[in-house]
């Protein structure tokens, strides 16, 4: 028992407290490892088929049986992988409430490069790959887990509440994963997997643990209005009694909970402004349902602007959007004498309002300054600044939901026109004419009913919907396309592959090389494509090109002539046969076929005559057959004479990886390949041209054993076609790039947020 445990509170009142704060933390910690215990079950169920499918596309046994061996090792410690998940994630609520904090605390750390000689690659690799899920699950749910780790702190006076020892801070669970997972002893590759799948079906998941965790601890009274600053020691739940009018009447407000979380985005963000406009004042007063109260001596002289007023002059700008964008500076000014009209009398903008201009003001220069975004789309979301400036007033969701229909539908528009490329007549466009509609529909109709861009984002869904469709057909077609010339591509190289092998070092008539390339080698393509390398046809067409080889050489006996005899009818049969089945004309058959016996006879009396100069200079000796019978019975009954078999070249491996090409894969080349064979398909690259320009394509489909990419245009028509290797060559040298499927919206509040706290942290 902690010595926290031992206190006895003598009085009452504060027994009750602390009982009630224990509730709430018991409470808390058991919804947790529910819900983490569930998402780590499910996670294990698909282990099986990831590591069955990389087992699959493996390029070496050794690698292949890795991958089984991992599947086995998966599912018989199973049970202890959930257990030991969960009692690393309980030791974590544990050392929270103990007086000792036994468990180690993780602090986030950089190695350099005198630290990066004592680690081993693969714990590198593995500490990669922890950081890249922590560093995602935080962004992608900052404001969430903030609020959790305040109200956390809040309920724990004992101890401070941080990233560090918050056992639900994305760190805590990953490595509370990674030390349950050693008790796998995975190689890198497997355990890289169930890393991936850890990610994809847990961290991924967390915004859904912290929305509920903050609402039970909301409904508990746990900082249900979040008044404080974001990160800072403690959040006071009530005003002091110096406290201006407005701020107690926020107080005493009582929002749901999804209201409160934007009002703490916007206090957030204004309370980082402050550093940056007001030299670290004190932030601006607190929302009052009808505005921020002004603060002495902002905007003496003049009556303050409600926000109805702000509201109502920027709506006369919005039917003209020819004036100043919000970042110009003067746009404010602009709108206090619009307002002045309105009111007949000066309006001074509330510090809140006018650091919400600023704020959206921010957004929008992020937005217009994303790469990924065209320009012609950029200058139509552009126009959108002011009515979203309306928004932002009037709804605090807007910055706290990533499901405000305001956000949801800048963010379908950026991403619909990721891979759209401008055409030269873009009023022609369906996309563009589809998204100008939607902003001159919001420059008109859109006064203060917010419920307007819930409509647009309906209505532009089904138009994506009914596109996709379309394309969707096309793609599939492009992708059989590219997938059947893969396989006409694979044959004809393992064709030519097993003829250059089997006829390397030897000097051929010339009717043998030209039955074998303009006329065999079409029964092989063919055999090839219907049956595979496993196909009894395809061997035994190969056996006939071995035979047909060894008919044509000199025979150094009499049992060899007799049996060459005896072998021709058949070969010839076998020859026929596979010609007849390919349509092959019979006219030039019949040619080579007379060529082909000339080269027979030739051969017969060559070796006779070699033999009989033989018999008369040596002893008779007991002959010996040279070479097995075509009857064998193997497929390749015929065996190569040791000088062919000697010069042949390896198998063809059409998968085999880019170090058979012939390049040393460096660290940066293999770092490129693995992105390559991770990221997912329907990724969007932009490609540099020769030309100067560049070219946006989707990746659509991965053959020949993921060694070819196939890539699409938005309309799904193929762009390209490029093997792994030079893919990546590519991606090394900045001639290609994977474009961040990241929401536009999200991506600019991001960068606005870190852009503000760097600023602080440079005062």
């Amino acid at each position: 028992m902690s010595p926290e445990d031992k206190v006895i509170y003598l009085d009452a009142a504060k027994n009750a407290v602390r009982g009630a704060i224990s509730g709430a933390y018991d409470q808390l910690r058991q919804l947790a490892m529910k819900r983490l215990a569930a998402l780590f079950s499910n996670m294990l169920d698909h282990a099986d088929d990831a590591l069955f499918e990389r087992a699959e596309k493996a390029e070496t046994n050794q690698e292949q049986s890795s991958y089984f061996s991992a599947m086995r090792l998966v599912r018989l410690r199973r049970r202890e992988l959930e257990e030991g998940f969960q009692r690393e994630l309980m030791a974590g609520f544990r050392a929270l409430t103990s007086s000792t904090e036994a468990r180690r605390v993780v602090r986030e750390t950089r190695l350099d490069e005198s630290d990066l000689s004592l680690v081993d690659n693969e714990a590198l690799e593995q500490s990669i790959a922890i950081d890249s899920m922590t560093a995602k699950a935080r962004a992608r749910n900052a404001l969430a887990l903030s609020h959790l780790t305040m109200r956390l702190d809040h309920l724990l006076p004992q101890r401070e509440v941080n990233e560090h020892n918050n056992p639900l801070d994305p760190r805590q669970v990953t490595r509370a994963f990674a030390a349950a997972a050693d008790v796998l002893e995975l190689e890198i590759a497997p355990r890289l997997v169930i890393f991936k799948l850890f990610d994809k079906f847990v961290m991924s998941q967390l915004g859904g643990l912290y929305d509920e965790a903050n609402r039970t601890l909301i409904e508990l009274g746990i900082l249900p209005t979040l008044k404080g600053t974001v990160g800072g020691r403690r959040s006071e739940a009530a005003p002091s009694a110096g406290a201006p009018q407005a701020q107690a009447e926020a107080a005493s407000v009582v929002a749901d909970p999804s209201a409160g979380d934007g009002a703490a985005v916007v206090q957030m963000l204004h309370q980082l402004l402050a550093n940056q406009k007001y030299g670290g004042t004190p932030p601006p007063p607190q929302w009052t349902g009808v505005g921020y109260a002004p603060t002495a001596g902002y905007g003496a002289g003049a009556s303050p602007a409600t926000v109805a007023d702000v509201v109502a002059a920027l709506s006369a700008l919005q039917r003209d959007d020819s004036g100043p964008a919000l970042g110009e500076a003067d746009f404010k000014a602009l709108l206090g004498r619009i307002m002045v009209r309105q009111a007949g009398q000066p309006k001074a903008l509330a510090r809140g309002e006018d650091d919400t201009i600023d704020i959206v003001g921010m957004l929008f220069e992020a937005i217009l300054n994303d790469p990924r975004l065209p320009a012609s789309i950029k200058a139509l979301i552009g126009r959108l600044q002011i009515p979203v400036l309306k928004v932002a007033l009037l709804d605090h969701s807007f910055f706290a939901s990533a499901r405000h229909p305001a956000r949801q539908l800048i963010n379908e528009m950026a991403h619909a026109s990721l891979g759209w490329v401008e055409p030269a007549d873009v009023s022609r466009d369906p996309l563009y004419r589809q998204i100008e509609t939607i902003v001159e529909r919001v420059l008109s109709d859109f006064d203060q009913d917010i419920g307007l861009f819930q409509e647009l984002l309906l209505d532009f869904q089904r138009f994506l919907e009914e596109e996709r469709e379309r394309v969707r057909l096309i793609e599939e077609r492009t992708r059989q396309a590219a997938e059947g010339k893969a396989k006409v591509d694979d044959a004809k190289a393992r064709v030519d592959a097993e003829i250059r092998r089997r006829t390397a070092g030897r000097v051929l008539p010339p009717v043998v090389r030209t039955l074998l390339d303009e006329a065999w080698s079409k029964v092989l393509f063919i055999n090839y494509l219907k049956e595979g390398e496993e196909g009894e046809s395809w061997r035994r067409q190969l056996n006939v090109v071995d035979r047909l080889l060894w008919s044509v050489e000199p025979k150094a006996s009499v049992l060899e002539r007799k049996q060459l005899l005896a072998e021709i009818p058949a070969l010839l049969q076998d020859l026929r046969a596979g010609l007849n089945a390919i349509l092959f004309n019979p006219f030039e058959m019949t040619k080579l076929f007379k060529a082909l016996e000339k080269e027979h006879i030739r051969c017969l009396a060559a070796s006779g005559s070699a033999a009989a100069a033989e018999r008369n200079d040596q002893p008779s000796e007991p002959e010996e057959t040279a070479y097995p019978p075509a009857e064998a019975s193997s497929p390749l009954a015929v065996a190569e004479p040791p000088a062919a078999a000697a010069s042949a070249a390896p198998p063809f491996d059409a998968a085999a990886p880019a170090e058979a090409a012939g390049e040393e894969i460096d660290e940066e080349l293999d770092q490129a390949l693995q992105t390559l064979r991770e990221v997912p398909i329907g990724t969007w690259f932009e490609f540099s041209l020769v030309s100067g320009g560049t070219m946006r394509a989707k990746l659509s489909a991965r053959l020949a054993g993921g060694q070819r990419l196939i890539f699409v245009n938005r309309a799904g028509f193929k762009m390209a076609d490029k093997t792994l290797l030079d893919t990546a060559r590519a991606l090394r040298e900045g001639k290609a790039q994977i474009l961040d499927d990241n929401l536009l919206f999200d991506k600019a509040l991001e960068t606005v947020i870190c852009n503000l706290r760097d600023l602080r942290a440079g005062q």
